[in-house]
């Protein structure tokens, strides 16, 4: 994705200002797709086909450049926004149009409205490099996989549809298989960055699928540059933790009670002991 955070106004006149192209994970779109077969199979086809690519962004309310022919040239021409957008309305029925057109179902898609354009709001929607696909359109009794490349979308021929069905089971079998060796580890106690008193255990893992098997693929040692960031769980103030460099990645413990720890896939493991030893009902 191409923003860091959500999206101002000036990332969508950065982009105008810039000429930046239309690529593999930027579509620019003057309107949003109204109620015609053919609008509603496009705005269906753009966005699985991100979702099968690489991720990316569908950009509503900015105008493109046209060529003497007067065909789109992928270049930003002007951000003109939205007009008579009616916030609620219209996100409720681009949300109805893929739940009902797309299977499997894109998660993770939230709709950016950002307004201070010249007709009305621009609006941004990122769609995520999915890894619960490959994602199907279809609408009106339909059945094709997209794809996107630098010149738009495509049709998926029959090796890349097993090729995605391949990468899809294999990354989350990957993560099950991480969550369980660690789960292993934890209940003998065995490799953690804290020893922890007692049995009884609460575990939270957030695993990133697009980082699975990328070596290195976060900074490690932004929590130490940042204390805020990762804090072991079940304490509000993290002043009396402690930082652990390992060869997993780095963790910030509270000795015996807690700790959470971001290994350098990405992944975070979150453990705390504290509470549930102390419950009354446990022995």
């Amino acid at each position: 994705m191409r923003f860091g955070g959500k999206p101002t106004i000036n990332d969508v006149l950065d982009l105008v200002e810039n000429s930046v192209h239309e690529d593999r994970e930027l579509d620019y779109k003057e309107a949003l797709a109204d109620q015609s077969p053919d609008s509603h199979r496009n705005f269906l086809y753009d966005a699985s086909a991100l979702a099968n690519a690489a991720g990316g962004l569908l950009i509503f309310g900015v105008r493109e450049g046209r060529d003497g022919a007067g065909k789109p040239t992928g270049e930003p021409e002007e951000a003109v926004g939205l007009a008579n957008f009616n916030q609620d309305a219209e996100i409720l029925r681009l949300d109805s149009m893929l739940r009902d057109g797309i299977e499997p179902r894109i998660p993770g898609i939230r709709p950016h409205v950002v307004p201070g354009l010249k007709y009305g709001p621009a609006l941004v929607l990122p769609v995520p490099k999915s890894w619960a696909g490959p994602h199907m359109v279809t609408y009106g009794g339909m059945a094709r996989f997209y794809t996107r490349n630098n010149r738009g979308n495509e049709p998926m021929n029959y090796h890349q549809i097993r090729e995605a069905f391949a990468a899809s089971s294999s990354v989350i079998e990957k993560a099950r298989q991480f969550r369980e060796e660690r789960i292993q580890k934890i209940a003998v106690g065995a490799g953690l960055p804290t020893e922890l008193a007692g049995r009884a255990r609460s575990v939270l893992h957030l695993i990133p699928l697009s980082t699975i098997g990328v070596p290195d693929a976060v900074d490690i040692l932004r929590p130490r540059r940042e204390r805020d960031l990762l804090p072991p769980p079940g304490w509000h103030s993290i002043d009396s933790s402690g930082d652990n460099l390992n060869f997993d990645g780095f963790a910030r413990t509270v000795r015996q009670f807690s700790y959470a720890q971001i290994f350098r896939s990405g992944a975070i493991e979150a453990v705390d002991s504290h509470p549930l030893n102390n419950a009354s009902s446990i022995p």
